[in-house]
């Protein structure tokens, strides 16, 4: 706890601006749960953790909760540890706002069972036991549209005035044209320590990649 402290301490004093932070529990479907909690509490965060319901990793894609899991249990509540590593601003909010992953535990401190985070420790580990180390690459391709639709209602392409029967791979020209944004995806990716490799012009009109490290 020590150098949670310590390491907290440190990032509030770089970010005297920020007054709120989301605290942020990965859902079994990749849903996004937590809370907000304020700048005066988020040292609670580390020292007590704080508290969800168990039934919050297991919400559906529609952000309900699971009936039989609430039933059975009461709904009982787990307690949100949060991860230091994962401190760091939210460039893109006009308030400013720090945030944190945390895990959710059971109230006696062991680990829960189904918490993603949890299930992924557990799987890395039984690779380290095998003398195996996981390497993942990740590319995240996206599309990009004009904030207004066509006349038919359709998306309109931000590539339209290049035309659209090709994406100009790897186009230079079309990196130049979303410079504001890409400028704008990196600097929120170094300030929140996410290792961007290289951000490229993908095959398809209006189609973009960000490259991860492995």
């Amino acid at each position: 706890m020590p150098t949670n402290k310590k390491q907290l301490d440190s990032f509030l004093s770089a970010n005297p601006d920020i007054d709120l932070f989301e605290v942020i529990l990965p859902d079994l479907n990749g849903g996004l749960r937590g809370k907000w909690v304020t700048r005066d509490k988020i040292g609670k965060l580390l020292d007590d953790g704080i508290k969800l319901p168990l039934s919050t990793l297991a919400f559906d894609v529609w952000g309900k909760d699971p009936n039989a899991l609430v039933f059975d249990t009461g709904d009982g509540d787990g307690i949100c540890v949060g991860d230091m590593r994962t401190l760091a601003p939210v460039p893109w909010l006009d308030r400013p706002t720090g945030q944190i992953l945390v895990s959710l535990k059971e109230l006696n401190g062991e680990s829960c069972g189904y918490d993603p985070r949890t299930l992924l420790s557990s799987l890395v580990e039984r690779f380290s036991q095998l003398g195996l180390t996981p390497m993942l690459a990740s590319e995240m391709e996206f599309y990009l549209f004009e904030a207004e639709r066509g006349a038919d209602g359709k998306p309109i392409h931000t590539q339209q005035s290049n035309g659209v029967d090709g994406g100009q791979t790897y186009g230079i020209e079309m990196m130049q044209d979303m410079a504001e944004l890409m400028h704008s995806i990196r600097d929120a990716c170094t300030a929140q320590n996410l290792p961007v490799d290289t951000l490229i012009k993908e095959a398809a009109p209006s189609q973009y990649e960000i490259n991860l490290y492995h």
